[in-house]
């Protein structure tokens, strides 16, 4: 739930669109936010975590390109839901995550992606496919294929890279160095 408050903050919302960047910002709303409910779920909560969030003072082509990227990643998800009406947010980035899952923790050298998150080692090869059929069900395959969420997957990691770039920071930055970082 979380996410998905994170994820409707529209990419003209934030002085940069780096709240359209789950990576970054999730990280801060979990360490700043609230925390509700018997499961002690995280909570967001605007005042704590989304006016003191830190955004990077990159230049002006950074921050284009940041914006650039942040619409494409909301037309995309609007246009997926437009053709698939049942699809939701939620469901898309359920799969993303499960997606996350099976990848191994930490991005190679010089190819981009999530902070924390390394790219499919087997990106566009018969083993992807594979690797994807046992990690879904059948309802999680239909999703992956109405939200096109491979697509989604890349449009988030490049989004995060250059968030990334923008602080002036490696992509690969665990949770606590990360945090240091924005306070």
């Amino acid at each position: 739930m979380l996410l998905t408050t994170c994820l409707s903050l529209s990419p003209s919302t934030a002085p940069s669109s780096s709240a359209s960047s789950p990576a970054i910002h999730v990280t801060w709303a979990l360490a700043a936010g609230g925390r509700l409910g018997v499961g002690n779920d995280p909570r967001y909560n605007k005042t704590r975590c989304f006016e003191p969030f830190p955004f990077p003072d990159g230049t002006e082509g950074q921050k284009e390109r940041i914006r650039q990227l942040a619409e494409a990643l909301d037309a995309h998800r609007k246009r997926q839901q437009a053709l698939h009406p049942d699809l939701t947010l939620t469901g898309m980035y359920n799969v993303l995550e499960k997606l996350r899952e099976n990848q191994p923790p930490s991005v190679p050298p010089g190819q981009g992606g999530r902070v924390g998150f390394a790219p499919s080692p087997d990106k566009g090869r018969a083993g992807e496919g594979l690797r994807l059929a046992e990690a879904l069900t059948a309802k999680e395959k239909t999703i992956h294929e109405q939200g096109l969420v491979s697509i989604l997957k890349q449009l988030h990691d490049e989004l995060d890279a250059a968030v990334a770039e923008a602080y002036g920071w490696p992509v690969d930055l665990a949770d606590e160095a990360l945090l240091e970082k924005l306070v």
